[in-house]
């Protein structure tokens, strides 16, 4: 889709995903619960376009993943809206007297001819790994944030936030909280099974919580024979272990994907990264991109019709941190955001990997645009929490949505109101406080015949163990212990290690053969000192592979890849 929105006057340059009514044009993406009716495609386009007018009382009580826009043909106007998270992306272009909007960044990006780098979001990139906000890493290229309604007309945008995200700090009581995290889900899970009758449906399972969680609920139920769980990673890695076990216990059917020293030549392929980065465009680090394309790809050939992931879990209660109790104002704020967020690289790293000079008006520039994102009428804890959610999809792999859509309808459990809300209600105290979460699954759903789940050990945490309150915690003290021994034999001795979760130890046996492709990779020198690269290529920590690297790789790659548009 592209659409071209003048003064009183539009054209629709390219229709394609727009569905045409008597009045309206209109682009939809994603799902919705109303009264726990399910809309997808058609029904939720009739649905959303019979309520138009009352659109802004609806919103709220949509539930789901979605993006829509509407345009009114008599009218002249579009009207876009969207969920409190939204994975589905729109973006839109302000040239002159016209306004370009598109659900595809290159095809806007391409009809404009726009190639100019905003210099801030390299920055962002190189420092995060994301750019926030609105903005991209090309110049007058947006894109619409979550949770608001978008009026255009007449060259004119205005912008409503319809949810606040603010902590509500309700809820006081940690049995009581436990009890309700539990029916939430069981609320989202019976909703679910509405829609789940003769369907296939798809988990991607790791080795953590999150995932264990929403089996758990389609154990509970009983949706184990139309289920297929996903797993990605090395043979050995505890993902894979965790999941082999669960899928045995409960002769769940399963597939894999495994990475193996092959996992070299394709992870650092320049035509394999030049598939992803169009795909991930300026959101992501090519790690995370990689591994979604790779297990997508498994989605695909078991023809799945709802792939559920655990995405987001206890984020919130995560992203609280004491020392946010500190901060005495929005300048505090930005200052602390700017400082938690750059876990990639650092200035001096950035001067000696890349052409980019940080100096004092690069970082008054970066504290500007960050402080401009903060709603001044909230609290500041709950502008952190708000930043860090909207921000932390960008943090790990663009939306994986643009993955998992591609083949199959993706439902996220934990993005739902029932149980998101419920979060967001928690006061504080509760909210950082993990044993809430783990408590609410131990306790009331890894039980009776699900009470294997609870015995299984939890990826990088070890296994559970009740302490004198009787909250589930982890026993990891002696676990890190042994993991960090075991790792260090496996690395000096070559050993096969369920620790090595991350594939990166391959890198050292493939030295010549990293080099050559970051070689090629690297060749058109767009940002990167190439050379600075190469001679401090293998003087590096595994951090700087998993990160930095495939940072440095996406901003060249993207740079590349716009060049030869």
């Amino acid at each position: 889709m592209l659409i071209k929105l003048g003064k009183n006057s539009f054209d629709i340059i390219d229709g394609t995903n727009l569905v045409e009514t008597d009045k309206y044009f209109v682009y939809f993406e994603g799902y919705f619960f109303y009264n726990d009716d399910f809309y997808i495609k058609n029904e939720a386009i009739n649905f959303l376009v019979e309520n138009i007018e009352n659109i802004e009382k609806l919103i709220s009580k949509l539930n789901g993943v979605f993006l829509c826009l509407i345009l009114d043909k008599t009218n002249k106007n579009i009207i876009i809206f969207n969920d409190k998270i939204s994975f589905p992306q729109l973006f839109y272009s302000k040239i002159e007297s016209n306004i370009y909007i598109s659900e595809d960044f290159w095809k806007l990006r391409g009809y404009l001819n726009i190639k100019e780098f905003d210099d801030i979001s390299v920055v962002e990139f190189l420092k995060y790994r994301f750019v926030s906000g609105k903005y991209t890493l090309l110049k007058n290229i947006f894109e619409v944030q979550p949770g608001r309604i978008y009026e255009i007309k007449d060259n004119r945008i205005d912008e409503k936030t319809w949810y606040d995200y603010k902590i509500k700090e309700k809820i006081n009581d940690k049995d009581f909280a436990e009890k309700e995290i539990f029916n939430s889900m069981e609320k989202i899970f019976k909703r679910y099974d509405k829609i789940f009758k003769n369907k296939k449906i798809g988990l991607n399972l790791t080795g953590g919580l999150d995932s264990r969680y929403i089996l758990g609920m389609l154990l509970k139920h009983n949706n184990a024979n139309n289920l297929i769980n996903f797993t990605f990673g090395t043979k050995y890695c505890e993902d894979m272990k965790i999941a082999s076990i669960i899928n045995k216990k409960y002769n769940l059917k399963s597939s894999y994907y495994y990475l193996d020293n092959n996992f070299i030549n394709d992870y650092y392929d320049k035509e394999e990264i030049s598939k992803i980065i169009e795909r991930i465009g300026f959101k992501t680090y090519y790690f995370q991109g990689f591994g979604f394309s790779k297990i997508s790809n498994l989605h695909s050939k078991e023809s799945i019709d709802y792939l559920l992931t655990g995405d987001n879990g206890f984020i919130l209660g995560l992203l609280y941190k004491d020392e946010l109790e500190s901060l005495k104002s929005f300048d505090d704020l930005a200052n602390y955001l700017i400082k938690s967020s750059s876990t990639i690289l650092s200035n001096e790293d950035m001067e000696k990997y890349t052409k980019v000079k940080f100096n004092d008006d690069l970082n008054k520039e970066l504290f500007n645009r960050i402080y401009e994102q903060l709603d001044k009428t909230n609290d500041l804890v709950s502008e952190y929490v708000k930043w860090s959610i909207l921000n932390r999809e960008r943090n790990y792999a663009s939306r994986n949505y643009s993955f998992y859509s591609l083949n199959s309808i993706p439902l996220y459990p934990n993005y739902e109101n029932d149980f998101f809300e419920l979060m967001i209600n928690l006061n504080k105290k509760l909210l950082k406080n993990q044993s809430v979460y783990i408590n609410s699954m131990y306790k009331y759903l890894f039980i009776d015949e699900l009470k294997d789940l609870s015995e299984i050990l939890v990826e990088q945490r070890g296994y559970i163990k009740t302490d004198k309150n009787n909250n589930y915690i982890f026993n990891s003290k002696f676990y890190n212990k042994k993991r960090f021994i075991f790792n260090g034999f496996s690395n000096k001795y070559n050993l096969k290690s369920q620790y090595n979760t991350y594939p990166f130890n391959l890198i050292k046996k493939n030295k010549k053969l990293v080099y050559d492709k970051i070689k090629d990779i690297m060749d058109n020198e767009n940002i990167i000192n190439k050379d600075y690269l190469l001679d401090n290529l293998f003087n590096q920590k595994r951090k700087f592979y998993l990160y930095d690297l495939s940072v440095l790789i996406s901003l060249e790659s993207f740079m590349n890849y716009v060049k030869e548009l």
